[in-house]
């Protein structure tokens, strides 16, 4: 798992949930990876064969799960409350 950020969850929880989740990741075998800053994904034939990170290293993947966060939206709730 990749994350952008120095700890996962880190807009949205405190350092000591982050930890949490962190550790309980690793310890089912989780390759987690903080700082990790995407370049590009590669791929042949309409397939991803690698993730290259901004450092160079390439890492090997036959699928991709993006995850781009979240963004606040409130517009449904005023259509609940008409």
């Amino acid at each position: 798992m990749l994350e952008a950020l120095p700890r996962v969850l880190a807009r949205v929880a405190r350092e000591q949930l982050s930890d949490f989740y962190q550790q309980a990741h690793r310890d089912h075998g989780v390759d987690l990876r903080l700082n990790a800053r995407v370049e590009c994904l590669e791929g042949e034939d309409g397939q991803v064969t690698a993730v290259r990170l901004e450092d160079g290293e390439r890492i090997p993947a036959q699928a991709v799960i993006v995850g781009i966060g979240i963004c606040r939206s409130s517009e449904h709730l005023a259509q609940v409350a008409a």
